[in-house]
C-alpha cells in the first residue's frame, strides 16, 4: 500500500489592523503602505483612530519566499 503524500502545514500569524485601511488600502494595486500589529493594544498605542475606523483581526498565512533573506 503506498504511503500518502502529506502536506506542509503552512505558518500562519494573527494581526491586527485599521478596519478602514483593510478595505480601501490592503489591494492588489495598492500604492500605500498597511500597518499590521501583533495585538489590540499595540494598534491602540500606535493608531489614534481606532474609534472611527474600526479594528479587524487578521490572518496572514505564509506562503512562500519569493526572495530568501541572507539571515
Amino acid at each position: 500500500m503506498p504511503l500518502k503524500k502529506t502536506k506542509k502545514k503552512k505558518q500562519s500569524k494573527t494581526g491586527y489592523m485599521c478596519g478602514v485601511s483593510f478595505q480601501h488600502d490592503f489591494c492588489d494595486d495598492n500604492a500605500h503602505h498597511v500597518e499590521l500589529y501583533g495585538s489590540i493594544s499595540a494598534l491602540k498605542h500606535h493608531k489614534t483612530c481606532f474609534k472611527e475606523c474600526g479594528i479587524v483581526k487578521v490572518t496572514v498565512t505564509l506562503e512562500k519566499y519569493v526572495l530568501k533573506g541572507t539571515i
